[in-house]
């Protein structure tokens, strides 16, 4: 299934109404399986397709998760790290709100090397907003050149469900 290329206001919602039919199928098979682990969805509008899966399957919410703004914090601490040159893997902090264009990062938690970002980026005249657009453009920038993203988004489901 393609889909045209996107902007920024309907990239991950443009999916939803055929994402939302096809879940029916799909959460009826998996249901009629008795499976009894633990559902990661990644699927878009992923907060809304998570909230679909539990109420068809009736699984516990807690067997339903999503993969929400790990992807979205893993671009921001990639941001980060470019900005300041540093290893992003020295970068801590979190996106929080849901997947997408209303994530936001919480700069209050974000740390480089167990410094907090804010004064070290007003010390060096960074604007933490340009880091914020730049960190959500990039999904944007990967979904216009491909037409579809994949790689980032199963790095994170993997990590999680490794996590769990």
């Amino acid at each position: 299934m393609g889909f045209k290329k996107c902007n920024r206001g309907n990239a991950r919602f443009i999916e939803a109404e055929y994402n939302a039919k096809q879940l029916k199928s799909v959460a009826a098979k998996l249901k009629a399986t008795k499976f009894n682990g633990v559902l990661v969805v990644i699927t878009n509008p992923n907060d809304v397709i998570v909230t679909l899966y539990q109420k068809l399957t009736g699984f516990p919410k807690e067997k339903v998760i999503g993969t929400g703004t790990l992807l979205d914090t893993a671009r921001m601490k990639n941001a980060v790290g470019e900005t300041f040159d540093v290893d992003p893997r020295s970068v801590q902090g979190y996106n929080l709100g849901e997947h997408g264009n209303s994530q936001f990062t919480a700069w209050s938690t974000v740390k480089i090397l167990d410094e907090s970002i804010e004064p070290v980026a007003a010390e060096k005249g960074i604007d933490l907003n340009q880091i914020a657009n730049i960190s959500r453009d990039n999904g944007y920038r990967v979904l216009n050149g491909k037409g579809y993203t994949s790689y980032a988004i199963a790095a994170s489901a993997l990590r999680l469900t490794e996590t769990i």
